[in-house]
């Protein structure tokens, strides 16, 4: 498993405070999560232009509120400590931490 913190960026690709983690994962969850798990995708080809199209024209702030809301997940203290949400240490140019079990 790979285990990396990505920051969330503002309209205008500027870093905001908070991170997101993208977890890597083995072939065997890759296909339950393929063929069970997912409900739904939603293209938003159309939405990214049309951001795009602000934010070239200077309406940040209109762009800002196209965005799509996202929600924090609540995670216990020991589960922060194993993903290493609270980590400094090892954190690259991009703010990424790596790491976790193979």
């Amino acid at each position: 498993m790979r285990i990396q913190w990505d920051p969330e960026r503002s309209v205008s690709i500027g870093r905001l405070e908070h991170r997101s983690i993208q977890i890597g994962i083995g072939r065997g969850i890759v296909e339950k999560w393929a063929g069970e798990w997912v409900v739904g995708i939603e293209d938003v080809t159309e939405l990214a232009r049309r951001i795009g199209g602000l934010v070239a024209e200077g309406r940040v702030e209109e762009a800002e509120g196209l965005r799509p809301v996202e929600r924090v997940y609540p995670v216990s203290e020991e589960l922060r400590g194993v993903l290493g949400m609270d980590l400094e240490e090892g954190v690259d140019g991009d703010g990424d931490v790596e790491g976790g079990a193979d």
